[in-house]
């Protein structure tokens, strides 16, 4: 009594979803590729607006002041 889908006599390849797993995983892995570098120059394109904008307030705390004027002595309680 045969089983179907178990004849193991029959090693030819058959059509279907795991026949052309290599084009599909090629194409996966080149699409996660462009993902990752397009989500990289995202990153990279905000940690220089961040530090950009670090570094005009620092400019411009070091040119209007930085609004602690008090001067502290040695021994006052702070």
């Amino acid at each position: 009594m045969s089983v179907p889908g178990t004849d193991i006599g029959d090693n030819s390849t058959q059509p279907g979803p795991a026949a052309d797993k290599g084009n599909e995983l090629k194409s996966f892995s080149s699409d996660a590729l462009d993902f990752v570098q397009r989500r990289q120059a995202v990153i990279r394109f905000v940690e220089d607006a961040i530090a950009a904008s670090v570094d005009r307030q620092k400019l411009n705390a070091d040119n209007v002041g930085r609004g602690n004027i008090h001067e502290f002595k040695k021994g006052s309680l702070v």
